[in-house]
């Protein structure tokens, strides 16, 4: 039975870094002597068989310091031995007493000498590294839990929970991971895919000075200008050296007199006994040299993310220790948009992002041979994941451009109705009159708006973007996935919406020109309609007027409304009848139902267009959130039984029926006289 409690180690390039579990979920760091990490860099005692490790032993393995030893990881990859002793790199975690102290730590805590591990290796740590360690825990007794998760998604994890309130993921959304290891600084787009964040390509590399700019650069600049003096070094000499005397360099940035820094103490790496007096050193020159360094590493990495970024970009990530200088982080997040939504894992904070496996994973245990083929299985199916990812951004790009392009247009249209709507019902009132130059001075200030043809290029180019992804989208449609096929859904529904939308603006933007060709027409027309309106004025008969009439409205020779020629008034009658059936045991169950008709009097007709509504309130126009039946002009009866669950609920006990014509008629030669009825029901 696997211990409910565990250790869990994050496997850098250069150090370990640990914490441990316990039964309920607690986390504790490990700090010994202030320092956080085990580091994986060593040295052998002169004239001892004696190894010490730590950060001091990593300045004198850059410097090629001879029996300084580091490459960890590479060297176990090769299987190498430690020099010319008899024993392999792995073996100085015994040596060099880095799992003793462990073991001491973790037993002390975890009550026990073979715990539960979790590890999460870097990512620039090879497989076969990963196996020679892994194996090297299992015959200490240990008990390996995983060593599948990487450290990229647990800091997702913990980011996404420290800011479950605000941080809203929608797929295709994307996180920026900048992780400092080693020698390199690796670039990461991390995609929403519905449930989790995936990373579908591997990161990118760019070569970084070291874990801080300024102390790298002033130990060049004393190195050099030591060369100028004594030339002692041989070619290819000169990085190591540097790498040496970073570690004097923040003593002698306190050594600071106004512009000059001294670097006093300066001795070569090959004779640390003879000293050299002090060299003076520029601190303008050196600030220069640093934002020089660091605009060139932040220069690649906005390059990175114009590239990889292509969706909502959520947070970023910056892991490591050369990020500690405020300066250059903030550089960083000046080229990657982050200002307010980014996060820097020291090892403290990376300490308390491991723990987020607890809560994620909570007490799964795999054997080691399974959790190694779901390793390679994963990097195996890189492909598929590559791919799955890509769709997500495909995805996430196409319904950001939808959302913009909808409510670029939607704004516009907006903008152009409420200043064009005004202008055209003014154009309509002079039209009426046939007041054909006040209605071209209406027309002058319905020019196209400059928003709405820049929102439309927009959406002309979502559309195409859309057309261009219809395979896909077809084929998105065919998976499982309930959260893909939404988001599918939602593009092709937003789609047709900007179909309509692209209707309404093309005929926002063709109504000045449609407007100004009907005021031509009617302008051009004018002189017949005089004419026939002349003739409607000398006519004497009713037939003849009604006639005239005709050809004005057939031919569409104007707007004005035609005046009323006779008034003929056609009588209706409305007849209204509550039905009570009775129903159930003993007849206990009433259902009520209206039963309506219309009589049209003396062998008449309706002469126009007309409602039958039935509501609580008497109306004086059609409200057609009551109950309405719409009546043909000629029709002469109508009648209906309706259902107590079909009209509206009454008012005070009542209910009004009554006839309204379909449209205002007061142009029109005839008159209906239908008076209403209420009807207590």
């Amino acid at each position: 039975m696997a211990n409910t409690s565990y250790l869990q180690l994050y496997l850098d390039t250069d150090y370990i870094l640990p914490v441990a579990v316990g039964a309920d979920g607690n986390l504790v760091k490990y700090q010994s002597q202030g320092e956080s990490r085990l580091w994986l860099y060593f040295s052998k005692a002169a004239g001892r068989d004696v190894y010490e490790t730590g950060s001091a032993q990593k300045a004198n393995f850059e410097a090629k310091m001879k029996d300084y030893f580091g490459s960890f990881w590479t060297h176990l990859e090769e299987g190498d031995n430690v020099g010319t002793e008899p024993f392999t790199y792995i073996d100085l975690l015994d040596v060099a007493g880095i799992y003793p102290a462990l073991h001491a730590w973790f037993k002390a805590l975890l009550m026990t000498d073979t715990p539960d591990v979790v590890l999460n290796f870097a990512t620039t740590i090879g497989i076969k590294a990963r196996r020679v360690f892994v194996d090297y825990l299992i015959r200490k007794g240990l008990h390996i839990r995983s060593y599948s998760v990487e450290i990229n998604d647990l800091v997702a994890e913990k980011v996404v929970y420290d800011n479950r309130f605000t941080m809203k993921r929608v797929f295709g959304d994307q996180l920026l991971v900048l992780q400092s290891t080693g020698d390199k600084i690796l670039l990461s787009a991390l995609t929403w895919c519905g449930d989790m964040f995936m990373q579908g390509d591997k990161p990118a590399e760019i070569d970084k000075l070291g874990d801080d700019f300024k102390k790298v650069a002033l130990a060049r600049m004393v190195v050099e200008k030591a060369e100028r003096h004594y030339n002692m070094l041989l070619p290819g000499e000169h990085e190591a050296e540097v790498a040496y005397q970073a570690q004097f360099a923040e003593k002698w940035l306190k050594n600071r007199d106004g512009d000059t820094i001294w670097a006093d103490g300066f001795h070569y790496s090959k004779n640390p006994g003879k000293i050299y007096p002090p060299e003076q050193v520029s601190a303008e020159q050196l600030e220069l040299l640093v934002k020089a360094n660091s605009r060139d590493t932040t220069n690649k990495i906005s390059k990175y993310y114009g590239e990889s970024i292509v969706n909502n970009h959520l947070h970023t990530i910056f892991l490591g220790d050369v990020f500690k200088d405020e300066k250059f982080l903030g550089d960083c997040v000046d080229v990657t948009s982050s200002q307010g939504k980014f996060t820097f894992f020291n090892d403290n904070a990376l300490q308390e992002a491991m723990g987020r496996y607890y809560y994620s994973h909570g007490q799964e245990t795999e054997p080691v041979e399974e959790l190694e083929n779901r390793y390679l299985t994963l990097e195996g199916e890189r492909e598929r994941i590559r791919k799955y990812v890509k769709n997500a951004e495909t995805l996430g790009t196409l319904r950001t451009a939808i959302d913009n392009s909808r409510q670029a247009v939607s704004t516009a249209i907006a903008t152009l109705k409420q200043r064009t709507g005004k202008l055209q019902e003014s154009w309509e009132a002079c039209m009426k009159k046939s007041q054909f130059d006040e209605a071209e001075k209406c027309l002058n200030g319905m020019a196209t708006d400059d928003a709405l043809t820049a929102a439309l290029g927009d959406l002309y180019d979502t559309q195409r973007k859309v057309e261009g992804q219809a395979s896909l989208l077809t084929d998105l449609k065919r998976l499982n996935e309930v959260h893909v096929k939404e988001i599918v859904a939602a593009i092709e529904q937003g789609y047709e919406q900007l179909g309509t939308l692209k209707t309404d603006a093309d005929g926002l933007q063709n109504l000045p020109a449609e407007l100004r060709q009907r005021t031509q027409h009617y302008r051009d027309v004018y002189p017949v309609y005089l004419e026939k309106k002349r003739s409607l004025d000398n006519e004497l008969s009713l037939d003849g007027k009604r006639d005239i009439l005709k050809v004005i409205a057939a031919d569409n020779l104007t707007m004005e409304p035609p005046p009323p020629i006779d008034v003929k008034t056609v009588t209706a009658e409305l007849t209204c009848e509550v039905l009570v059936k009775k129903s159930g045991l003993f007849g206990m169950k009433k259902e009520r139902s209206l039963h309506v008709t219309l009589q049209v009097q003396k062998n008449e007709e309706l002469q126009f267009d007309s409602v039958l509504m039935i509501s609580g309130n008497k109306q004086n126009k059609i409200d057609r959130r009551a109950w309405c039946a719409d009546l043909s002009k000629g029709d002469s009866h109508w009648e209906k039984t309706l259902s107590e669950s079909e009209l509206p609920k009454p008012v005070n006990g009542e209910l009004v029926v009554q006839l309204l014509p379909s449209e205002d008629n007061s142009h029109l030669s005839s008159r209906i006289y239908c008076p209403s009825q209420r009807v207590n029901f």
